[in-house]
């Protein structure tokens, strides 16, 4: 159960996946409309988790490569595995809420330790029945349907729960006002929910920490999903840390996603970053530490974690304490991946401390989270030695099921030990 990547250079052109974040909010949205399409949708283990999350409930739906047909149904109870998916967890439930009847929401052995306390505060506030083990995590247990109304959410371990409420919020017969308590957490998902929820005709009033939806008739949903920043983050780096030259293209500008950011931190790493249309190239290697804010961009941590350490000097990257409630706790695997990699890396409350310069090479646990697997695999690109990666082989096909076979036509050496698939596999 490993990947080994051997040290070597990196160079040519790739298309980035389809953004996983969009794909969820507009699979679920089609759902809530009675009916749409999403145009380039992601197919990876997390959208499949939603995909049948969707079936789950009543959609019908007709899928292809390049597009996803949902016929609505009513909207029914159900028993839905959401896998490994956080995403789809936070979603699913806030829909289960509009469904008369019972509905049973759990995922795999990790999944079911994700925190679900503030989200099921707001729908029981809302008029649902939710129970919880006794922790605050799942299996959700939730019996609707929601009447709407006011509501509050403490956003700061996740900004899911928000995202959940707004996409359920259009069908609550009283619709909804909302109020988030505290910082919400990678605020710009929420930005995102709103866009795709905008861009389909629903009419949200937004304050500073408030949000309104009345209720509304939804037309059919029509998604185009662009591609994904946080994915393409691992073949860009990638060419920061060897001297590379690496394009990235379907990465247009103004996505609303937040690791649009992953140009400009890069670049702030010293590497070339040039933009042409729809896509960044990478041009040469990064030559200076950096400190980075994440508080936004939460997923680029262990990316930029493995950049961070291939340049002399100290860098900190800050702001995600809720990278501990990830499908690992991100800032754990980063900083004693990274010291099984002979760099000296310090945990902070959101991030890490790292004293960059040579990687020797070794073995790091790639705790079954599909973004620490990736980036240690990059780091075997710069290391002295190969790396392995220890752990399912098939982690990365949460999100970037193409990963190996990308960087493989990048000119990555990359070898992969079968094993068995993962838990939560599909």
């Amino acid at each position: 159960m490993s990947l080994t990547v051997r040290p070597g250079p990196v160079e040519g052109t790739t298309r980035a996946p389809s953004s996983k974040s969009v794909t969820h909010r507009g699979m679920f949205f089609a759902l809530a409309a009675g009916g749409g399409t999403v145009s380039q949708p992601l197919w990876s283990e997390d959208t499949r988790a939603s995909h049948d999350a969707i079936l789950g409930f009543g959609a019908k739906t007709v899928a292809t490569r390049t597009e996803l047909v949902v016929r609505g149904a009513h909207l029914a109870p159900a028993e839905i595995d959401v896998a490994n998916s956080g995403t789809t967890l936070r979603i699913a439930t806030a829909i289960a809420a509009l469904c008369e009847g019972e509905s049973v929401i759990a995922g795999d052995g990790s999944l079911n330790e994700r925190p679900m306390g503030p989200l099921a505060d707001a729908l029981a506030s809302l008029g649902a029945d939710v129970d919880l083990d006794p922790d605050g995590t799942p299996p959700v247990r939730i019996a609707g349907p929601v009447h709407g109304g006011s509501t509050s959410v403490d956003a700061t371990a996740s900004s899911q729960y928000v995202t959940a409420l707004l996409l359920a919020a259009p069908l609550m017969p009283e619709g909804l006002e909302l109020e988030v308590k505290g910082e919400i957490a990678s605020k710009p998902y929420v930005d995102l929910t709103c866009r795709v929820l905008g861009d389909a005709g629903v009419t949200i009033e937004r304050g500073p920490d408030t949000f309104a939806i009345e209720p509304q008739d939804l037309e059919a949903a029509h998604v185009a999903v662009p591609g994904d920043y946080s994915a393409a983050a691992f073949p860009l780096v990638a060419a920061a840390i060897t001297g590379g030259h690496v394009t990235v293209t379907n990465l247009p500008e103004d996505t609303g996603q937040g690791d649009e950011r992953i140009a400009e931190l890069i670049g702030r790493f010293g590497a070339p970053v040039e933009r042409e249309a729809e896509a960044l190239t990478v041009t040469g290697k990064a030559t200076q530490p950096a400190d980075v804010d994440l508080s936004d961009n939460p997923d680029l941590f262990p990316a930029l974690a493995v950049l961070a350490a291939t340049v002399e000097g100290t860098s900190e990257l800050t702001g995600a304490p809720h990278l501990r409630d990830k499908e690992s706790d991100r800032i754990e695997a980063v900083v004693e991946g990274l010291d099984e990699l002979g760099v000296e890396t310090e945990a902070l409350d959101g991030g890490a401390r790292i004293q960059g310069g040579l990687l020797s090479g070794g073995t790091v646990d790639g705790r079954g989270d599909h973004r620490i697997q990736m980036a240690f695999a990059v780091a075997g690109l710069a290391a002295q030695q190969p790396v392995t990666v220890t752990g399912p082989t098939d982690a990365h096909a949460v999100s970037y099921p193409e990963f190996p076979s990308v960087m493989d036509r990048l000119g990555a050496k990359i070898d992969t030990n079968p094993d068995e698939p993962r838990e939560g596999a599909r």
